[in-house]
């Protein structure tokens, strides 16, 4: 009885579709109000029945339906409302996992990043000090040529200072017995500022040793 109303009430739900489909195209096919055509008179009438039919038409659907049909559209939904939400735990699951995967790969490049300025600091700070000690070793190198040189100039200046003293000693212990030998060096004879010079050949006493006269 339910499938013959559920029947009835969807194919007057199909013609008044039609119905009112063509009587908005041409009203005067549909219905006649005296000589007036109104395409309104034609959606007042048939757009409720559409409706009425339409509810009328899940209504007894719905009770035509066995009990054994029923359970297993029951089961049919329920089987689909579990599936769907399997698949929504396992998209939620396999979005917390690329989540995850992701947080990783950041993590990771976030330490080679850290590893890298590490090393380019460290690399920096080595060739900073090697450089400070090139300049420490250049200017001690420099400070060692430096006293070197003072060395060997204070070294040329005594070795000068006692060249001259040799010479001045060795001329200081000259000594003459007499005129006749001094004169022999030093023909003109020689002052008292000479370390030839000797109080008993300056026999006038006149500062002058062995003078010509």
């Amino acid at each position: 009885m339910f499938s013959a109303l559920t029947f009835l009430f969807l194919l007057l739900s199909v013609l008044a579709i039609i119905a009112l489909i063509i009587g908005l195209i041409k009203p005067g096919k549909v219905i006649r109000f005296g000589n007036k055509k109104t395409r309104g008179l034609v959606i007042l009438i048939f757009l409720p029945i559409l409706f009425i039919s339409f509810i009328l038409t899940g209504v007894f659907a719905n009770k035509s339906i066995n009990p054994e049909e029923r359970a297993a559209i029951d089961k049919k939904r329920t089987e689909e409302k579990v599936l769907k939400e399997k698949q929504e735990q396992e998209k939620s699951e396999k979005e917390k996992e690329e989540q995850e995967i992701k947080a990783k790969e950041e993590k990771k490049a976030a330490e080679e990043k850290r590893k890298q300025e590490e090393a380019q600091k460290q690399e920096e700070q080595r060739k900073q000090e090697e450089a400070q000690k090139q300049e420490e070793q250049r200017k001690l190198e420099e400070a060692q040529k430096q006293e070197e040189q003072r060395k060997l100039e204070e070294a040329q200046k005594q070795q000068e200072s006692t060249s001259k003293s040799t010479i001045n000693n060795s001329d200081a212990s000259e000594s003459f017995s007499n005129c006749t030998e001094l004169r022999k060096k030093y023909p003109n004879g020689v002052p008292s500022s000479h370390p030839a010079y000797s109080a008993k050949l300056d026999r006038d006493k006149d500062g002058f040793a062995c003078e010509k006269k």
